[in-house]
């Protein structure tokens, strides 16, 4: 109980703390269209966009999709079971209840404040989804910020309610994503990074800002077959014979590529073989030797090329070698 209490203690000092950000961002409902958008907001995060998410998934992305939908259910009534045995423990006020100041714009769920389930359930179904299906996350990460941001804006939640339904929401994500994701940090290039690339059953890339593609040729070196999208600085690695399977930019396409691979062991391991030879044509050696060959050239061209000006001043030494070899 002196525990509870002294929990409750803080929370109460956070309260005083936080009521000035709590009110300014409160002010902003007295404008009709903010008010709207974060009542909107809050209604889809009281579960019909989480509802409706879990049916769409398969139905967007195919069977691959089942399993994924199945444990963001689950990791779901998880966050909910938690999150609501903390608010009945730590019983914090709901900011309208404590403060006059504060205006009440939407109608709450239940009585107590801390911690926020509208985010926790934002984060949790958002953060696996995209980590799932990224093509998801230009819709799921704004609408779950705004979510977010709308419990503070409607007098319901404190920040701290908000920041700390994020971090459980967070948790949560990951647990029901341990079996499928490893958030592993950063790697040291000179062993583990090479290793993970080895270890790899397929290396999927579908990036559309890349702008030299040297993930590609780093997964490739290690024998790994490589599925792809081809875009800008990809197009350059992704030729014939790499051994990549280039994919299109269709997220049921992406994924049958990938799932083609991963059913086909002996498929990929061909695809990581061809890769490995075509990476090492991308050496250092190889491509020293390569513009080693393109200076020749041109200094081939330059001694058969009639009218060539003269070398002027500051001439590069190569341009000025092929000159006075005429």
């Amino acid at each position: 109980m002196a525990a509870m209490n002294r929990a409750q203690l803080v929370l109460a000092r956070f309260d005083c703390a936080e009521y000035r950000l709590c009110r300014g961002l409160n002010r902003a409902a007295s404008r009709r269209w903010i008010r709207q958008l974060m009542r909107l907001a809050s209604r889809l995060g009281d579960g019909p966009l989480w509802y409706l998410l879990l049916p769409a998934l398969p139905l967007l992305f195919g069977a691959a999709a089942l399993r994924p939908a199945l444990i963001m259910a689950v990791a779901g009534l998880a966050g909910h079971l938690i999150y609501r045995r903390l608010k009945a423990t730590l019983v914090r006020e709901r900011p309208f209840i404590r403060h006059a100041g504060i205006n009440l714009e939407m109608p709450p769920l239940d009585r107590y404040s801390f911690p926020s389930g509208h985010t926790m359930h934002a984060v949790c179904f958002s953060w696996q989804a995209v980590a799932h299906f990224p093509v998801l996350g230009w819709l799921l990460l704004p609408v779950a910020a705004l979510i977010a941001l709308s419990r503070v804006v409607l007098g319901l939640h404190y920040p701290t309610d908000v920041i700390a339904g994020a971090t459980l929401g967070a948790l949560v994500a990951r647990l029901g994503l341990a079996g499928d994701v490893a958030f592993v940090g950063y790697l040291d290039r000179e062993r583990a990074l090479a290793d993970c690339y080895a270890a790899a059953a397929v290396f999927v890339f579908a990036s559309r800002t890349e702008t030299q593609g040297l993930v590609l040729l780093e997964a490739m070196a290690q024998g790994c077959a490589v599925v792809s999208t081809a875009y800008l600085g990809t197009t350059s690695i992704l030729q014939a014979g790499c051994g990549a399977r280039v994919a299109p930019e269709q997220p049921g396409a992406f994924a049958q590529a990938v799932l083609d691979l991963l059913d086909d062991p002996a498929r990929a391991a061909r695809c990581g073989a061809a890769a490995r030879q075509y990476a090492r044509g991308w050496s250092a050696g190889w491509m020293a030797r390569r513009l080693r060959e393109f200076y020749a050239e041109q200094c081939a061209r330059a001694k058969i090329s009639p009218g060539l000006p003269p070398a002027a001043p500051g001439e590069p030494h190569e341009r000025q070698a092929c000159l006075d070899s005429r």
